[in-house]
Order: structure tokens, then sequence, then C-alpha cells
């Protein structure tokens, strides 16, 4: 992972107040579990994750 992405999300949680631990990883679960739960198909969210 690029270190000025990384930076970029711990800003961003900083930003934001987040205390817990983050990481681009994270970010990619938790979106992707939001978009099954929103009742996206499984196939347009591993075609949106290549």
């Amino acid at each position: 992972m690029s270190v000025k992405l990384n930076r970029a999300i711990h800003a961003a949680a900083q930003d934001a107040q987040i205390d817990k631990r983050v990481s681009m990883h994270m970010l990619r679960h938790s979106f992707a579990t939001h978009l099954l739960e929103q009742n996206v198909d499984f196939r347009v969210t591993r075609v949106l994750f290549g």
C-alpha cells in the first residue's frame, strides 16, 4: 500500500476522532459489508473490488 494513502487514511480517522485502529483493508471490508447489507448483488461487489 502506498505510504501516502496510509497517511491519508490515518489523518482522516484522526479528523473523524476515530480511536480504533484503521487500515485500507478495514475500509474495504466495511464497504463490502455495507453493500451486502443493502442487498447489492455479490457479483456487483466482486466486480467493484476487482
